[in-house]
């Protein structure tokens, strides 16, 4: 059984959820991203200040069993993951465009002018 306080998740969670919101208003005022950007780019803040202010809430928490607290943050983890990737696939997204131009076969005007050319 644990030693936990009761509403030891609850607080952990209420913390997370203000710097969340902290974080995006932050963003949302500051940056010139778009919602959904500036929403991964909270959670993965969030996730970050959690695994910093582990030790933080062990002091806290003193009755929070270790064990409890470890799942807790690999939970957060967990949920912030498909975030990441839509942080990388959106920063990539132009990479990928350039890409994709750069490859596409000659029209008929670059025929024509490399036809010209030779």
């Amino acid at each position: 059984m644990s030693k936990m306080f009761p509403n030891a998740y609850a607080v952990f969670f209420v913390v997370q959820i203000a710097i969340l919101m902290v974080a995006y208003v932050i963003l949302r005022l500051k940056t010139k991203y778009k919602m959904l950007t500036t929403l991964c780019l909270s959670i993965l803040f969030v996730a970050g200040a959690t695994l910093l202010l582990l030790p933080l809430n062990r002091r806290f928490l003193i009755r929070m069993n270790p064990t409890d607290l470890q799942e807790y943050v690999a939970g957060t983890f967990f949920v912030a993951v498909p975030f990441i990737l839509i942080l990388i696939v959106t920063f990539l997204k132009p990479m990928l465009r350039e890409i994709v131009n750069t490859q596409k076969p000659a029209g008929p005007e670059r025929t024509r002018i490399l036809q010209m050319v030779e």
